[in-house]
């Protein structure tokens, strides 16, 4: 890949992924599942979330099937698909049911599903030409701040660089909490840029 701006792309995705996983992976069992309140999702759900969203960019890029879907892995965690929100991936979950899927898949396995589906991710973006950028495709979900704030389904037709672009401002938007929740749950340095 030599285009800069491809570079840049991936650069935007790589680098926010692979700091979610080291300052996620450094936390014990516990602070990993641990609710900051009661009205606040742990810190591993921000990871998983994130993680979701990676597997259906991948999904967007490529011919193949949401890792998560493929490999059934709602069943193998234990988890009601019913139950986990908008497309599977939590947004809008109450605090209390985003705790309960972290702890039900635990952080090794977690981690684990966001390594795969971040370099799947990356993966997809590392074949893309500058003109593939400009291809029409279905928008990673449809927003409506009109009635409830995100309605269950994909959104109208982008461009394949907008849902790229989304999902590196989604990542580092929730990079940023898990940094801030480190620092203030428990007192350690948060930040990944120092």
């Amino acid at each position: 890949m030599s285009d800069p701006i491809l570079k840049a792309l991936l650069g935007g995705i790589t680098w926010p992924q692979n700091a979610m996983i080291e300052k996620t992976e450094a936390l014990t069992e516990a602070e990993f599942c641990q609710q900051p309140s009661s009205a606040a999702p742990p810190i591993g759900w921000h990871i998983w979330h994130i993680a979701r969203w990676a597997d259906m960019l991948q999904e967007s890029l490529t011919d193949q099937e949401e890792y998560w879907k493929q490999a059934g892995l709602p069943a193998k965690f234990g988890l009601d698909p019913a139950r986990l929100s908008v497309l599977q991936m939590g947004t809008f979950q109450s605090a209390q049911e985003a705790t309960d899927v972290i702890a039900a898949i635990g952080q090794d396995r977690l981690l684990e599903y966001a390594r795969t589906v971040f370099d799947m991710a990356v993966s997809a973006v590392e074949t893309l030409t500058l003109e593939d950028l400009y291809t029409p495709c279905e928008g990673l979900i449809r927003i409506d701040w009109s009635t409830t704030p995100v309605s269950e389904g994909k959104g109208p037709d982008v461009l394949l660089i907008n849902n790229i672009q989304f999902h590196m401002g989604h990542t580092a938007r929730h990079l940023g909490m898990v940094e801030a929740l480190i620092g203030a749950m428990f007192n350690r340095e948060g930040t990944a840029t120092v």
